[in-house]
C-alpha cells in the first residue's frame, strides 16, 4: 500500500488480524512474522530501496496484502530501474517508465498484468535484445527467487473520501488528473489480473468511511 492513505488499516492489521491470525496457529506451532516493505524507514531511505530489494522482501512472505485507495505513491528514478542487470529481471527494461513502486510491486506479484503492459510500453530494446532477454529468462530463475503463495486484493471503495476534512483531501486523492487516471487504471488492471489467478482472494470495494482524525496523527474509520 501507499503509507499515509492506510494509516488505519495498518494498525487494525497489526493490532487485531494478525494477533487473531497467531491465536489459531498457535497450536500447529506456527509464527505469524508480518513485514511491512516501509517499516522503519523514513520517505527519503523508502525512495532508496529500489524495486529489486521490495520484490525480494515479498518473495520472503508466504501471503501478501495489497491495499489499495486512490493514492498513486512514489515513483522510482529511471536510474533506479536502467542500473538493474537485464538477466535480473528482464521485464523492467521494457515496463512502461515513470511508474510507481506500487504498480511494479503488483505487476512482479501478478504475470498476466505485467506482459498486458509490456504490450503496450515504450521501446527501449531492439527485437534482438528482447528474444535474448527472454531465452536468458528460461534458462534461470528471475531474481533467485519466486511471487509468494498467496495474493490478497483489497480495494477501498472510493466514496471513503466523501467525509474526508478539506485540509486532508491530498493525503487520500492523487495530486494531479494525470497519476489518478493512472491509479485508476492500476486498479483495474489489478482486478482483471487477480480474476484469472487462482493463488488470489478479492475484496473489491470495500466499504469504511473516515470517521475523524486522532491526537496520534492517524485517523479512525467508521
Amino acid at each position: 500500500c501507499t503509507h499515509e492513505d492506510f494509516l488505519a488499516e495498518l494498525k487494525m492489521l497489526f493490532t487485531e488480524v494478525i494477533p487473531a491470525i497467531q491465536e489459531m496457529v498457535d497450536s500447529k506451532r506456527v509464527k505469524v512474522v508480518p513485514i511491512y516493505l516501509q517499516d522503519g524507514l523514513s520517505k527519503k531511505e523508502a525512495l532508496w530501496c529500489g524495486p529489486v530489494i521490495r520484490f525480494r522482501e515479498l518473495a520472503r512472505s508466504n501471503l501478501v496484502i495489497i491495499l489499495q485507495g486512490r493514492t498513486y505513491g512514489d515513483v522510482p528514478s529511471e536510474q533506479s530501474i536502467t542500473s538493474i542487470p537485464p538477466r535480473h529481471c528482464a521485464w523492467l527494461h521494457e515496463y512502461p517508465l515513470r511508474r510507481s513502486f506500487q504498480e511494479l510491486e503488483i505487476a512482479w506479484l501478478m504475470p498476466d498484468l505485467r506482459k498486458a503492459m509490456i504490450g503496450g510500453a515504450q521501446v527501449r530494446l531492439t527485437q534482438d535484445q528482447k528474444k535474448a532477454l527472454r531465452a536468458k529468462e528460461q534458462e534461470e530463475s528471475e531474481l533467485d527467487f519466486e511471487p509468494p503463495q498467496k495474493l490478497l486484493l483489497c480495494q477501498r471503495s472510493a466514496g471513503f473520501t466523501v467525509n474526508v476534512p478539506q485540509h486532508l483531501q491530498h493525503v487520500f486523492k492523487p495530486a494531479n488528473r494525470e497519476v489518478e487516471v493512472l491509479q485508476r487504471q492500476l486498479r483495474g488492471r489489478a482486478w482483471k489480473a487477480a480474476s484469472s489467478m487462482t493463488n488470489v482472494q478479492c475484496l473489491p470495494e470495500y466499504q469504511c468511511e473516515f470517521a475523524g482524525a486522532t491526537d496520534d496523527g492517524l485517523y479512525e474509520l467508521g
